[in-house]
């Protein structure tokens, strides 16, 4: 009579071979989330140079604006959330300088796209500041990075019905940086935003 099964030791080998690729897949996974979250940091400072650059380049406003998990990226300005998953880099670009803030055309697509970034691998950021209840970063014709008094639209002519007028962050070089953090602590990753110069830095202290 011939039977035919696994013996104990071939099932074990099986467990353990399960639990070796188990492993592997996971430290796999585990690198690729730790490497886009490392890229993402690199590419949303990238994306608040270009900002600044660009404000001061054109004498205007520009914002980068953070998403809410689970949101789509714009240009709308609001209150702060818990936490943020992209962002897109807007401008008050329109010809008479009266129109809304736009997206920016991003400079490093190979086909032109708007400047809108959101994350994968559901890498989640916290945006921290003195007072920062905002979810957006904006910066004026000097390179200063603030706010606006209100939501109403930046883009109007000063003293315009509807306009916001543009505060910047902090009263001087003494006000602690906004901090962006990605990631769970103690694993987090963190770079700053300086007031009154925007200068963007992993340090916590100039």
């Amino acid at each position: 009579m011939n039977r035919s099964g696994f013996t104990l030791v071939e099932i074990i080998m099986v467990i353990i071979l399960m639990g070796v690729l188990g492993i592997i897949g996971t430290i796999g996974l585990n690198s690729a989330v730790s490497s886009d979250r490392g890229m993402y940091e690199r590419q949303l400072q990238s994306a608040i140079r270009y900002a600044q650059n660009y404000a001061m380049s054109h004498f205007t406003y520009t914002a980068v604006v953070f998403s809410p998990s689970g949101s789509s990226p714009s240009c709308a300005l609001g209150s702060s959330g818990a936490a943020y998953s992209g962002y897109a880099v807007c401008a008050c670009n329109g010809a008479s300088n009266n129109s809304s803030l736009q997206p920016l055309v991003n400079p490093l697509a190979q086909t032109a796209d708007n400047f809108y970034v959101t994350m994968n691998y559901g890498i989640n950021y916290s945006v921290q500041g003195q007072g920062f209840t905002a979810n957006y970063i904006a910066f004026n014709s000097q390179g200063e990075p603030g706010t606006f008094s209100s939501n109403g639209n930046p883009c109007l002519s000063k003293g315009a019905k509807g306009g916001a007028v543009f505060q910047p962050y902090g009263n001087n070089a003494d006000t602690p940086p906004i901090s962006l953090s990605f990631g769970v602590s103690p694993s987090q990753l963190t770079f700053y935003i300086y007031p009154v110069t925007g200068l963007v830095s992993y340090s916590g202290s100039l």
